[in-house]
């Protein structure tokens, strides 16, 4: 069913509303209408009638056109409204529709009447429209940002004509920025880039023109301070000449996922360590462990048989032998054990120098001979926040070896640097010593009781508790040797 048109009518004339109603029925409109004579019935009538259109006389016996206006603007100011009079002058009319009167007509030429307020609910329609479109844009704007804020996620766009970007809430939160600086110069926005990834993303937007679009991670630094994680896709618009106009993007802030992800891989590399360890306590078991308790079994098999004095006093030899060796491995397998177990030791700001001198002073007599040159450099790196007995046992174990495994007849020269490397604390150890050939080695390096010289008296337990101090710190640990020339342990180890 068709909605009739509701009309409020201010007039106290009878023959001038049916008029009115004459001329608008033949004009084909479809309406009802309401008719007051006073402001307190006009009143009650916009609060209660709700009419669509108001057409009022200018003067009225105990009411006036203008008041009635004035009450409209005030209670229902979106009502079209038009005078209908044989009054009201030209220069007033044009007053009042500057002040938001829809129209006026002449009593004398009502055949206009119909046309001036089929125009004017056109005309209002048109504005209701075109204000419930803008509330439902800011409705949909408020939905958005809510799901940007919520994901983390913002938009922004650059105008290539202009260079400017303009930047969403969401956007401007991620950078640290108020949402009123919301719109900045190219190069500004490129200033948020950390200073490290300048140089990759300017090369992908350039190198990316022909794609039309594209994606990347990087870092930003923050109003505060702080170093977050985006992940940004992009898309290239052109003009219809191929000119390169806009490019706008999305901007999301990966931070906390990065965060997990870098949890999620250590937990894993914790999981990798510490299978290799039971890798090497099952060597331990079926082998370090293991040959002691043989040979403590043939003995004693050999004790109970009929044998001479002379023969059991041997046996007694290799029984007590075979003992300590078993002693000497239980002893090194404590050793592991309390320091991948033990966390009594909280990390605190260590420096170098200092660490190195414990590690020297720890050698007593391997330090008197003078054919030995120790060179240290720490100023590109001075100092680490770590554990400080296991970082002077990496020392003293790097460094007792080189001066166990140097050249004969050649002094013995060692040196170690520190520098920050990909955001990890770099230490090289070298030596000119003996060395080692890793072509033949590459898998024995750092394990359990791995021997590279046996003319030289050693077990090999010392890079085995290098290479599980420096994993219990989180580093890693690389060796690089050319036998009779030069040998580098480098380890790294978190800033």
């Amino acid at each position: 069913m068709i909605q009739k048109t509701r009309i409020l009518i201010v007039e106290h004339d009878v023959s001038d509303i049916e008029l009115m109603n004459y001329e608008l029925k033949k004009g084909g409109l479809n309406f009802e209408s309401k008719i007051v004579q006073t402001e307190i019935d006009f009143d009650a009538s916009l609060k209660n009638y709700h009419p669509d259109i108001i057409l009022c006389d200018y003067s009225l016996p105990a009411f006036d056109g203008p008041t009635a206006f004035k009450i409209r603007g005030q209670l229902a100011p979106e009502v079209p409204f038009i005078f209908v009079s044989e009054t009201i002058k030209e220069e007033n009319a044009i007053e009042l529709i500057k002040n938001g009167l829809t129209d006026y007509a002449l009593k004398d030429k009502l055949f206009k009447l119909t046309s001036k307020v089929k125009r004017a609910l056109l005309d209002s329609k048109k504005k209701k429209e075109k204000e419930l479109h803008f509330q439902e844009c800011v409705l949909s704007e408020k939905r958005l940002a809510r799901a940007q804020q919520l994901a983390h996620m913002g938009n922004w766009e650059l105008d290539f004509n202009t260079m400017n970007v303009h930047l969403s809430d969401e956007a401007c939160r991620i950078y640290g920025l108020t949402t009123a600086q919301n719109s900045h110069y190219f190069d500004t926005w490129l200033s948020f880039i950390h200073p490290e990834d300048m140089a990759y993303v300017t090369s992908t937007i350039k190198a990316s023109y022909a794609l039309h679009d594209f994606s990347y991670y990087s870092r930003i630094v923050h109003r505060n301070g702080t170093v977050r994680d985006i992940y940004s896709e992009c898309k290239f618009e052109f003009n219809n000449n191929g000119t390169l106009s806009i490019m706008y993007g999305i901007v999301h802030d990966v931070t906390e996922r990065k965060k997990a992800e870098a949890e999620k891989e250590k937990m894993m590399a914790d999981i990798i360590i510490r299978n290799n360890v039971l890798q090497q306590f099952t060597k331990i078991v079926s082998h370090n462990l293991r040959a002691p308790i043989v040979n403590i079994q043939g003995i004693s098999s050999a004790l109970k048989q009929s044998i001479t004095e002379a023969e059991k006093n041997q046996y007694q030899l290799y029984l007590f032998e075979a003992v300590e060796n078993l002693d000497l491995v239980i002893i090194d397998l404590n050793k592991i054990l309390q320091t991948r177990f033990e966390k009594v030791e909280t990390k605190t700001v260590l420096h170098f120098d200092n660490i190195l001198n414990d590690a020297l002073k720890s050698m007593g007599q391997l330090m008197q001979n003078e054919e030995i040159n120790i060179a240290s450099n720490f100023e590109s790196c001075t100092q680490i926040t770590s554990l400080k007995s296991h970082l002077v046992s990496i020392f003293y174990n790097l460094i007792s070896n080189s001066i166990k495994y140097r050249l004969p007849n050649t002094p013995s020269r060692i040196s170690i640097t520190s520098e920050t490397v990909n955001h990890k604390i770099q230490l090289t150890f070298k030596d000119n010593g003996s060395g080692i050939n890793l072509l033949l080695n590459k898998v024995k390096v750092s394990g359990f009781y791995s021997r590279f010289h046996p003319e030289i008296e050693g077990k090999g337990f010392g890079l085995f508790m290098v290479k599980t101090q420096v994993e219990i710190l989180g580093g890693s640990i690389e060796v690089f040797s050319e036998p009779g020339i030069e040998t580098r342990f480098v380890v790294q180890l978190p800033l």
